[in-house]
């Protein structure tokens, strides 16, 4: 485990690609094995819209049309990067708790991703106002997670599991009665 310690700046290194991940795309958005748009994390968490291609277009003559969509803000996007940027601030700010309070962090952060891909599809759906097409579309649309996402998964995951075992490490060994 002494070896572990040689790496102590590997943790924010990491937090800080998690975060330049948001920037890469995190998702793409397919009806029936067909693309209509590719999310970025950015966009999740500051509900920048995005650009929707028609799965029609081209057909009958038709120029290929795209179409702006607004998002809101994705509440677990917006909580996985809070607490990415949180582990690097924790990281350099509590010297005593940091591999605890990495650890917890991006653990939290890890969750909080793994909830985002579950709940996105049904936060597409909403933007649907009619309920009855909105349930027939659902069949066919599907979320695809994309290399951002599961690099951020990965960082998240692998920075959990490093600082936990700094911290078991760090902490005092008992000493056994003689």
């Amino acid at each position: 485990m002494e070896t572990l310690k040689k790496y102590l700046l590997l943790s924010p290194a990491v937090l800080g690609d998690v975060t330049l991940c948001f920037f890469m795309n995190f998702f793409t958005i397919r009806c029936n094995d067909q693309k209509l748009a590719s999310v970025s994390g950015y966009a999740l968490v500051t509900g920048k819209g995005i650009t929707v291609n028609n799965p029609m277009s081209g057909m009958g003559g038709e120029q290929n049309s795209q179409e702006e969509k607004k998002m809101p803000p994705n509440i677990w996007a917006l909580a996985t990067l809070i607490l990415a940027l949180a582990g690097i601030m924790v990281y350099f700010l509590n010297p005593t708790k940091k591999f605890l309070i990495t650890a917890v962090l991006a653990f939290a952060a890890f969750v909080s991703l793994l909830l985002l891909k579950s709940t996105l599809l049904e936060q597409i759906l909403k933007q649907e106002s009619d309920a009855d097409k909105a349930e027939r579309v659902s069949a066919m649309i599907s979320v695809v997670p994309e290399m951002g996402y599961y690099l951020a998964l990965i960082g998240l995951a692998s920075v959990g599991v490093f600082n936990a075992l700094l911290q078991k490490e760090s902490r005092p060994k008992e000493q056994t009665p003689d």
